[in-house]
């Protein structure tokens, strides 16, 4: 049974894309779930970024923003996101995703994530320079902050292996 926000979704807004894409991103949807649909002319990596783009298209700027440019973290803090992408606005634009039920999860009191095909989707859409550049901060907030584990993965991906 689907829950009634997205019921109303499907029916009302008329873009079956923003139902697949919504149901990918809460991990109710699988790309094996969606293996009947390749095949034919568009192979599943275009479908999910057809999909993608329909739902990101209409999205606020500074949340389609915040969105792309932390996806080089797995877990989305804040207290992060404020240091390493210089945004002051980070702790209201991710209530404001994860409210939406579409774009992230809270996975803690103050911890989101976003499904991992939407966060690789936007990955891919982030210069590779501009992603190490936000993993360099990003280490640097982990150190800072005692998480040290974190911190290392940030460097690696910062391409800081020294």
């Amino acid at each position: 049974m689907l829950a009634p926000s997205v019921s109303r979704s499907a029916k009302f807004a008329g873009r079956p894309a923003r139902f697949l894409t919504q149901a990918a991103a809460q991990g109710r949807v699988t790309p094996a779930d969606l293996a009947d649909l390749e095949g034919g002319d568009a192979p599943l990596g275009t479908l999910f970024t057809y999909l993608a783009q329909e739902v990101l298209g209409p999205l606020d700027p500074a949340l389609r923003g915040l969105l792309t440019r932390s996806s080089v973290f797995e877990e989305l803090i804040p207290a992060l996101l404020e240091d390493a992408l210089d945004e002051p606005r980070a702790r209201t634009l991710l209530e404001t995703l994860a409210g939406s039920g579409t774009f992230l999860i809270r996975a803690g009191e103050d911890t989101y994530r976003a499904h991992p095909l939407l966060r690789a989707h936007l990955r891919g859409l982030l210069p590779p320079a501009e992603a190490r550049e936000i993993a360099a901060r990003g280490a640097a907030f982990f150190e800072r902050t005692g998480r040290l584990r974190r911190a290392l993965a940030a460097h690696l991906l910062a391409g800081n292996t020294a």
